[in-house]
């Protein structure tokens, strides 16, 4: 999926994480899981994203499903389809400027709003 946004040349000079290191089948086998045991596992994994944000220091994260981006900050709308579904939203992640787009496994996604996302995270088009 990142290759329809993504040249190559882009994807391999970066680097990918996720927000919550844990794994379940589900999210909803997930969300069944005690919520202070929720709330410990997602401050240790966020603390660790930050301190690899920290190390890293990129120019600009690209934050993949929304939900991830408001474990960080709530960000702002800023890019949308012809239909007024949201398609980016800017905002901070560890003191770095991100991005975040629709969750592109999740979300079915026009090629429309696939190739205007393209053109947002590239720089080629700025917010509406």
């Amino acid at each position: 999926k990142l290759r329809t946004i993504y040249k190559l040349e882009v994807l391999r000079s970066s680097t990918g994480m996720n927000a919550i290191f844990f794994r379940a089948p589900s999210i909803k086998k997930y969300r069944e899981l005690d919520r202070k045991l929720r709330e410990r596992i997602q401050a240790f994994c966020l603390d660790h994203v930050r301190a690899v944000v920290a190390a890293l220091r990129p120019k600009q994260i690209v934050v993949i499903g929304f939900e991830a981006m408001r474990l960080f900050d709530p960000g702002q709308a800023d890019l949308f389809a012809a239909k007024g579904r949201v398609l980016t939203i800017s905002g901070v992640v560890a003191g770095c400027p991100a991005l975040a787009v629709l969750h592109l496994t999740g979300c079915r996604i026009a090629a429309d709003d696939r190739s205007k996302i393209a053109a947002r995270l590239s720089g080629q088009i700025q917010s509406d």
